[in-house]
């Protein structure tokens, strides 16, 4: 049976529960720099994010080449892959993104800014998917997990 994957992002003070998605190691949890949500999520809250997918990474591996024809190290944003993978804005204003996350409630906008950017990576990471790879690189470890 194959991996599913999710986007995710987060930008509120989530409350968790031992054995949740979160520690699921058959779904994977993609996204720009997801490792320093995974982290925080550990360090916070002594939760580990199991198979985690940074989305730059993929990207790299399946987008670019450098002169010698390996994949290039473009540090790419949520922004920059949603314009270059769909033709698409994504907005990202800095009022909701610098925004007070661990009010309760939180906004519609800041509600909207969360889901926009959980679908965003999970979209991307479909797409990204489909495309061929560039070179496939043996010692690639950046699919990972937050240890324990």
């Amino acid at each position: 049976m194959g991996q599913v994957a999710v986007g995710f992002d987060i930008e509120w003070k989530p409350t968790f529960r031992r054995g949740n998605t979160f520690e699921e190691l058959r779904m994977n949890k993609v996204g720009v720099a997801i490792g320093g949500d995974a982290v925080k999520v550990f360090t916070d809250y002594n939760v580990s994010v199991k198979a985690v997918e940074d989305l730059r990474y993929l990207a790299n591996q399946k987008l670019k080449r450098d002169s010698y024809g390996k994949p290039s190290c473009q540090q790419w944003g949520l922004a920059s892959l949603t314009e270059t993978l769909v033709c698409k804005e994504l907005s990202k204003p800095k009022k909701i993104k610098l925004g007070n996350w661990e009010l309760y409630p939180l906004s519609k906008e800041q509600l909207r800014y969360a889901a926009t950017d959980a679908f965003a990576s999970w979209h991307l990471h479909q797409v990204l998917k489909r495309l061929p790879d560039v070179v496939k690189d043996t010692a690639d470890t950046r699919n990972e997990s937050v240890p324990a």
